[in-house]
Formats: structure tokens, C-alpha cells, sequence
């Protein structure tokens, strides 16, 4: 009996040694969980940080070049100006030289001009003379006027059935419904036909006879 008992109290002591062993494992194995997951949330925050680090530094130095480029545009824009500045002055003094010899030349020339100009000569007014009367009237008689031409154009002398015919058109007709056939005492545009020829014809025209010749 007291042997039995000694056994019992020995598996109970086992019993509770082996639960304490496994409590204190479990709660280590949460603790050293907790510590890596720890770790690992630090660890993304390094790498965050460290990737905006290397996007500013990118940044910075994307600034840097530019600022280098501006400042040589900045000097080329001020040796561009240093030189400019120079040509106006030279411009300005050139401008100062060439109106001082114009006005030198301008000088020589009107002093030149008038050492070489002749002296005017008396202006001798012409005597007129008597026009004689014969002719004062000759002069005082009006020119002929020119007559006018004809309104016409004389194409041509015809004969049909014994008969002739003038036949004339206006000037630059372009259709035979232009062309009209005149006999003796007919008239166009108030000319009218007196008598014909070969290749003429006389017209009766603001009371003179006026020949016209075939064309």
C-alpha cells in the first residue's frame, strides 16, 4: 500500500513537471513570435524609408542637373548680353564718324557746286513781229472736221437674180444674222446706199457722198 502510494505521488509529479514544461515552451514560442513579427514590421519600415531615401536622393540630383543647366544658359544669356552691349557701342560710334564725313562731304559738294556754276545770263525777250493779215485770217479759220467712219463694214458686193446688193455687218460681228443685204436707196444706221461698184459702194451720209471699199 505505502508503495503504491509513493508510485501514484511520483506520476503526479511527473504529470505536473511535463505540464510546466510545455507551459513555458508555448508561452516562449508566442514571446519569440511576437518578437519576429516585431522585427519584420521594422524591418518594412527600413525598407519604406530606405526607398523614400533613394526617390529624394534621385530627386535631388534631378534638381542638381537642372540648376547646372540653367546656369550655363544663365552665363551663355550674360556673355551674349557683355557682347551685344559692345557691338551698340562700337555701332554708336561708327554712326557718329559716318554722319560727321557725310556732313563734311555735304559741305565740299555745295562749295563745289557753286565755284563751277556759270553765271546766269541775261534772259533776251524775243521781238515779235507782225503777223500779216492773210495770215491772221488763215489761222483764225476753223480746221475741217474729220468725218466719221461708217457704222459698217462693206463685206462684200452680191447680185441675185440681176440685181446687186451691198451686204455689210457692224464692226466685229461674229454671226451671219448680222450681215444685211442693202440695194440702191436702202439705208443702214442712216446711211444710205446711192449707187454700187466692183468693190465699192457710195453712201449718202449727213448730206456728203461717202465711198466705201470692200474689206
Amino acid at each position: 500500500m505505502g508503495v503504491l502510494v509513493v508510485l501514484q505521488l511520483g506520476q503526479f509529479a511527473w504529470l505536473s513537471a511535463m505540464q510546466y514544461a510545455t507551459w513555458n515552451s508555448t508561452k516562449s514560442a508566442d514571446r519569440i513570435m511576437n518578437q519576429v513579427e516585431g522585427f519584420s514590421s521594422s524591418i518594412d519600415a527600413l525598407e519604406s524609408t530606405q526607398a523614400d531615401l533613394k526617390q529624394s536622393l534621385e530627386t535631388a540630383n534631378a534638381n542638381n542637373a537642372q540648376l547646372g543647366s540653367v546656369e550655363a544658359r544663365l552665363s551663355e544669356v550674360e556673355a551674349t548680353t557683355r557682347s551685344l552691349g559692345r557691338s551698340q557701342a562700337d555701332t554708336s560710334e561708327l554712326r557718329v564718324v559716318i554722319a560727321a564725313q557725310l556732313e563734311q562731304l555735304t559741305e565740299d559738294f555745295i562749295r563745289l557746286k557753286k565755284a563751277t556754276s556759270p553765271s546766269p545770263k541775261p534772259v533776251v525777250q524775243p521781238q515779235k513781229r507782225p503777223v500779216p493779215a492773210a495770215s491772221a485770217r488763215v489761222a483764225k479759220q476753223p480746221s475741217k472736221p474729220i468725218p466719221a467712219p461708217p457704222p459698217f463694214v462693206l463685206l462684200g458686193i452680191e447680185t441675185r437674180a440681176g440685181e446687186a446688193f451691198a451686204s455689210v455687218a457692224r464692226e466685229g460681228a461674229a454671226s451671219l444674222d448680222e450681215i444685211q443685204l442693202l440695194r440702191a436707196g436702202e439705208a443702214y444706221q442712216n446711211w444710205k446706199l446711192i449707187r454700187l461698184d466692183n468693190n465699192s459702194a457710195a453712201f449718202l451720209a449727213s448730206g456728203e457722198e461717202r465711198v466705201v471699199s470692200v474689206r
